[in-house]
């Protein structure tokens, strides 16, 4: 239940836009451009998106948080009652005139897509899928990139959307607010040596060695339990989260100073010790004993840094 898709528009191109193609923006309204029109789009009803940039997407990488790099035009609104609805299309045409006159221009092919159930006249403009609409929106989730090769599991702190993906796409991995379990404990078993040949094995492999971890995969990971009355396991525990955490911070300290060799090279190698810290934390957690060396790290399952 907690191991989820992201959203389906069933026409992305229309709905999702990059940051860095924006004509302007204010307080109110992004300016996007799209068939030499600029158009309004209402920030209220966007959500902040992460968009690939393919299957070698070298800035989403598992000690970096995700960075949403564009918006999702997101028809959606709670109601009194706290349940979300789709924007009735006379109250957008009243308050969101600019995301109106958009969709209306674009209406024959929002018609044409095919999706269930069937778009009426008075919905037309509804994402392809109602799962998952409010799915991304919590306090932190670990974002999984669903086709990759590895380090591809990223923690979100911003509400930020992806697309859903059966080999492609996103997944998205929720800990529940009132787990024992560190977001970041989880994050580094799934980075692991362990899981990732775990994946290897049981993920669909396509061309260049990229491994697909659906949902389905996902749900069958060995996540090592912790018995947290027991005090040298959640004392491992707390140190494995602990380190995480520190990788990931170090990472953040690397790319501000990107292009600052002086900087970035004792940072670098603070971070290859912490992460050596943390394979020899992972080791003793799996407890593998003399067939530990029988799982070769994830650098020599892809031959990746």
């Amino acid at each position: 239940e907690n191991i989820i898709n992201g959203i389906q528009t069933s026409s992305n191109s229309l709905y999702i836009h990059l940051y860095s193609k924006l004509k302007k923006e204010d307080s109110t309204y992004y300016y996007i451009e799209k068939d030499k029109k600029i158009w309004k789009i209402e920030k209220e009803l966007t959500k902040p998106y992460y968009q690939t940039n393919g299957k070698a997407d070298s800035k989403f990488y598992s000690y970096r948080d995700v960075q949403a790099n564009s918006f999702v035009i997101y028809p959606y609104k709670l109601d009194s009652t706290g349940k979300l609805k789709l924007v009735p299309l006379n109250e957008l045409k009243t308050n969101y005139s600019g995301i109106y006159k958009y969709f209306t221009k674009y209406k024959k092919e929002l018609l044409k897509r095919k999706i269930h159930p069937k778009v009426n006249k008075n919905d037309w403009y509804k994402f392809g899928r109602s799962q998952h609409l409010t799915s991304p929106i919590c306090e932190s989730k670990i974002v999984v990139g669903v086709l990759s090769n590895g380090y591809k599991y990223s923690i979100d702190y911003n509400s930020t959307f992806v697309s859903s993906g059966g080999t492609a796409g996103y997944a998205m991995i929720k800990i529940p607010s009132d787990s024992d379990y560190s977001i970041y404990y989880i994050q580094a078993l799934l980075s692991s040596k362990y899981l990732e040949w775990f994946a290897y094995w049981y993920g669909e492999i396509f061309r260049g060695s990229f491994v697909a971890r659906g949902t389905k995969v996902l749900n069958e990971f060995p996540i090592i339990k912790i018995d947290f009355k027991n005090t040298i396991l959640k004392n491992l525990h707390d140190n494995i989260s602990n380190t995480q955490k520190d990788l990931n911070n170090l990472q953040t300290r690397i790319d501000k100073n990107n292009g600052d060799k002086r900087k970035q090279t004792p940072l670098q190698r603070q971070f290859r010790t912490k992460k050596q810290e943390l394979e020899n934390l992972l080791k003793e957690l799996y407890d593998l004993k003399d067939k530990d060396n029988l799982i070769p790290n994830v650098s020599d399952i892809y031959a990746i840094d």
